[in-house]
Formats: C-alpha cells, sequence, structure tokens
C-alpha cells in the first residue's frame, strides 16, 4: 500500500494541476469574449454617433430648450404672478366593525402657499432627456 502512494499522489497532483490549467483557460476565454462584446458595443456607439445629422441635433437643442422654459414659466409664474395654487389632499375616512361600515375616502383641495415643487414636470423632463438621448444610441444596435 505505500509502495502505492508515490504513484496515487502524482495522480491527484496531475488531476488537480489539469483542473487548474482548464480553469485558467476558460477565465481566458472569458476576458476575450468580454473584449469582443466591447469592441463590439463600441463600434455601435460609433455608427450612431455618426449617423447624427445637424437637423437631429437642432431638434434636440430645441426639445431641450422648450423643456426648461416650461419648467421655468411653471415654477416662476406661480412666485412672480401669484398665482394660488390647490392641491388635492385624500383623507381615508375611519371604517368600522371590520371595514363593512364607512371607510370611504374624502378629498379636499387645500390652498399652499410658496413655490410648489412639480414632480410630473421634472419625470416627464427626465423621460424625454432619456428617450433622446438613449434613442441616439438604440437606434442603430
Amino acid at each position: 500500500m505505500i509502495e502505492a502512494l508515490p504513484h496515487l499522489a502524482s495522480i491527484a497532483l496531475g488531476f488537480f494541476a489539469k483542473l487548474i490549467a482548464l480553469k485558467t483557460e476558460d477565465a481566458k476565454n472569458r476576458e476575450q469574449l468580454m473584449l469582443n462584446a466591447l469592441a463590439a458595443q463600441q463600434g455601435a456607439y460609433a455608427d450612431a454617433r455618426s449617423y447624427d445629422t445637424p437637423a437631429a441635433r437642432a431638434n434636440r437643442r430645441l426639445l431641450i430648450w422648450f423643456i426648461m422654459v416650461a419648467v421655468m414659466a411653471s415654477v416662476l409664474g406661480y412666485a412672480v404672478l401669484d398665482v394660488p395654487v390647490y392641491v388635492e389632499q385624500v383623507t381615508q375616512e375611519p371604517s368600522y366593525f371590520f371595514g363593512l361600515i364607512g371607510g370611504g375616502e374624502r378629498v379636499e383641495w387645500v390652498k399652499i402657499e410658496g413655490i410648489p415643487t412639480f414632480e410630473e414636470i421634472f419625470r416627464w423632463g427626465t423621460m424625454i432627456f432619456e428617450m433622446l438621448f438613449g434613442a441616439q444610441l438604440a437606434r442603430r444596435s
């Protein structure tokens, strides 16, 4: 049994060395595939940038200015022109008897003072910006 131990040890060592070599080769192949994918993506970006025309750039600038003016007019209009701002406030009525009696909603309009923030305007502006600049890259790929 002791005579077979050096032979078994060399076989086991060779087996583990082969596993390490296969793992290294797999990592090298994955890295090469990742580099190829990044090169293809960079080529798609370059194609999308070369596809951009002066009219498309002017259209994009015009839309950006329009969004900025709309945000400024909506926010400053309330501060400069002293337009009253009313906000919808929904309150839940209490329910009784395990929710079978009562439990409706009451809607009232509350006048606020100061400059309001318009989440919808900023969300729409963000969506339009993402659509404009993201569409240039997604058009060719």
